[in-house]
């Protein structure tokens, strides 16, 4: 194929588009490999970095999946939809190494497990940037409810939390927290 240069859609939106392609008309199938990064920028003949961030913006729309070493492929798109019909619930934690947390993390995967919950976990690191945005990637996703376990003193709910409790999101926060406005309301009084 051969990119229209002379388009305004960019090079790597096309060169999706034309993989969307592929697959929807059954060229490529699940779990069919995708050439490597440096043959598909010779195919089309576009830098590398344009490969990759068309290929990024294929893995974020779940049509294909990487193996570390082994490329990119194609993904089971049934497995989506069967990810979606269950609950799906985000998890962030401050620390996995820590016992406490360890701790936490199992208490919360034997319940949802119980449920028949999915869980998306992540880890802020105890900084509240990667907290903010691991919140916004789960609202993105579509999760029905979020774990905040970060135990650091807040004496006040984060902008994001605020955010949460305004829209009525469902949410649980695991922390030390001294803020009048949501001392009470966690149980949902």
């Amino acid at each position: 194929m051969v990119l229209d240069l002379h388009k305004p859609t960019p090079l790597y939106r096309q060169i999706v588009e034309e993989i969307k392609s592929q697959i929807e008309n059954g060229d490529l199938k699940p779990h069919d490999k995708l050439a490597s990064q440096q043959l598909l920028a010779q195919y089309y003949q576009v830098s590398l970095m344009t490969i990759k961030k068309a290929l990024s913006e294929l893995t974020n729309e779940h049509l294909i999946y990487s193996r570390v070493g082994k490329g990119s492929y194609i993904s089971d798109r049934i497995r989506k939809k069967k990810f979606d019909e269950h609950m799906n619930i985000g998890v962030i934690l401050r620390d996995l190494e820590s016992p406490f947390f360890s701790q936490i993390l199992e208490s919360i995967e034997v319940k949802a497990s119980e449920l028949n919950c999915n869980l998306l976990m992540a880890t802020s690191g105890n900084n509240p940037k990667r907290e903010d945005e691991h919140i916004d990637r789960y609202l993105d996703l579509g999760v029905q409810g979020l774990i905040i376990a970060c135990t650091s003193d807040r004496s006040h709910a984060s902008k994001k939390v605020r955010q949460l409790h305004a829209a009525s999101h469902p949410y649980i926060i695991i922390s030390y927290m001294n803020d009048n406005d949501y001392q009470y309301d966690r149980y949902g009084s």
